[in-house]
């Protein structure tokens, strides 16, 4: 230990009798190397003040030149709120901006807000537990992500131990119910492109709804989506609409952002940062994407440049663009690509899952506002004359489509018919919706499926070698058309076509031309179509 003592103590004089040399030699430069060293803070530096509701405890470490970042914790009722800052201190005293974290945020459920910002100016001296601080500005606190309050604050240190947080400081709040709920807050950004001007009100639990517009060659876009801001960044979607769509020949139709984002401050002061992926539509259909970096306030003297998300280069480049939706119909799962053609016609292919199978679906789409007409027809992959199922069915009606991707929402409706052989089974209405849910299962019975036939033949002898007999039962009068089939569904042989009168039938079916093989009776009553199978041998 004493050598130890000794140690220091030798450092310590040869460091007191070289500044003792230096002072003699430049005895000039001492005053104001010594001014220099007074003024500037260390690279670290610790302390403490109260607010007249808490103890902060703040450490700074110096990141550039009279830049330096902040951490620590806040004393709120013995409990430790995280503390993230920075300031500025080039002559002891400037900016201070500390932000303190609820550790247990709950969106203002209990007693505390989420979260609490001070900005201002401080001026601190000295070290260690003898720091002094002096600082006043103001204060923002939030619930959700929004401003639940505002004040002014006024700081000293060093602490003093005997302090209580007390309410209603920053930290707290008076009333769960009222006003840390269904608040709202205005943000304008831009995003090198387009002022956006958006206002996000709480739906609780960490939720926003956002409205309002953008502004694109001096017209006003309106805007809808969301954001998730529980701890002031989160996701974004942000739709921005044409309100005089032209399917493309000036501006896109509509475009989307999609990305995360930071809010903090209030009115025309408030902070906004952001970025992500944007997507435009024409017709419905996608026309481009790409990234978009945004930040506010707004600049008033941005002017909207070509070419982003609501414009396009050449009307061209429009054109042809798809877009993919799924949607179910309470009885399958429809997954439909649309092709734009032009003129706000689309293309419609894809498929239909009918118990495991999927049958083809083609037809067509007007969408020159993302609603419009539709007309799917769904063919079945294995037509067996409706002994099990419906050969084809088609649906017409009205639909409206937005979004992109797996999250491109569809809803529609109109009336449906299905057939066999080419003839009409049934018909009937349909609504639908999407995005898909997997879990559906078809049902019996849809468009694709029929009920057991209430007319029914009897075919005999069956199978037959050259004559068979066809029998059935009106029970009044009507119309019948009795044809053969092969197995190609081609009509091979005209049993009876004209209007009959009710009671029992008898029709011979003269085989001695067909070959061996399996065929299918097709009888069209009244509109209806019944089927049997007719086996022939040689």
């Amino acid at each position: 230990m004493k050598k130890t003592f000794y140690f220091f103590g030798g450092v310590l004089l040869s460091l007191c009798l070289c500044f003792s040399t230096n002072a003699k030699a430049n005895k000039n430069d001492d005053n104001s190397n010594t001014s220099s060293i007074k003024n500037v803070l260390a690279k670290t530096n610790t302390v403490c003040f109260n607010d007249g509701f808490y103890n902060w405890f703040i450490t700074y470490s110096e990141t550039t030149p009279g830049t330096y970042s902040a951490s620590g914790y806040l004393d709120v009722d013995g409990v430790h709120w995280s503390v993230s800052g920075w300031g500025s201190f080039a002559h002891r005293m400037g900016d201070v901006d500390l932000t303190a974290h609820n550790p247990n945020a709950d969106n203002c459920q209990s007693g505390y807000v989420d979260s609490l910002t001070y900005t201002g100016t401080a001026s601190i001296s000295g070290n260690g537990s003898s720091t002094t601080f002096n600082g006043s500005g103001s204060w923002v606190n939030y619930c959700g992500g929004v401003i639940y309050n505002t004040g002014t604050w006024s700081a000293a240190g060093p602490c003093s131990a005997s302090l209580q947080s007390k309410p209603y400081g920053p930290a707290k709040h008076a009333k769960v119910n009222t006003e840390g709920k269904n608040a709202s807050n205005t943000v304008c950004f831009s995003d090198g492109y387009y002022n956006w001007k958006i206002t996000y009100t709480d739906q609780g639990n960490g939720s926003y709804w956002a409205s309002g517009y953008t502004t694109v060659d001096g017209v006003n876009w309106p805007v809808y989506g969301w954001g998730s801001f529980a701890h002031k960044m989160g996701s974004v979607e942000l739709h921005a609409s044409n309100p005089d769509p032209d399917g493309c020949t000036v501006h896109t139709d509509s475009f989307t952002y999609v990305g995360t984002a930071e809010i903090s401050g209030n009115g025309s002061g408030t902070s906004f940062t952001g970025n992500g992926n944007w997507t435009s539509y024409c017709y419905g259909g996608v026309y481009a994407n790409g990234t978009w970096s945004a930040s506010g306030p707004c600049s008033n003297s941005l002017q909207s440049l070509p070419y982003g998300p609501a414009k396009h280069g050449k009307i061209s480049d429009a054109k042809n663009a798809s877009n993919s939706v799924c949607f179910n119909d309470g009885y399958y799962n429809w997954k439909i690509t649309y092709t734009d053609q032009g003129n706000g016609n689309y293309s419609v292919t894809g498929s239909l899952n009918v118990d495991g199978y999927d049958w083809s679906v083609y037809g067509w789409g007007s969408f020159a506002q993302h609603m419009g007409s539709v007309e799917f027809h769904a063919s079945n992959p294995n037509p067996d004359g409706c002994t099990s199922y419906t050969d084809s069915f088609t649906y017409w009606g009205n639909a409206q489509i937005t979004g992109n991707g797996p999250n491109t929402s569809y809803t529609g409706s109109g009336t449906w018919t299905s057939y066999c052989y080419g003839g009409v089974l049934n018909t009937g209405t349909w609504s639908a919706w999407g995005p898909c849910s997997n879990s559906l299962q078809s049902k019996p019975y849809g468009p694709a499926k029929h009920q057991q036939a209430e007319f029914s033949m009897k075919l005999s002898p069956n199978p037959m070698k050259n004559i068979s007999n066809v029998n059935y039962n009106l029970a009044k009068d009507a119309k019948v058309n009795i044809t053969v089939y092969n197995f190609m569904q081609q009509p091979v042989k005209q049993i009876v076509n004209k209007t009959e009168s009710a009671g029992k039938h008898s029709y011979v079916i003269d085989g001695s031309s067909l070959i061996s093989g399996t065929y299918r009776v097709v009888a069209i009553v009244d509109g209806k179509t019944y089927s049997s199978t007719l086996q022939v041998v040689k």
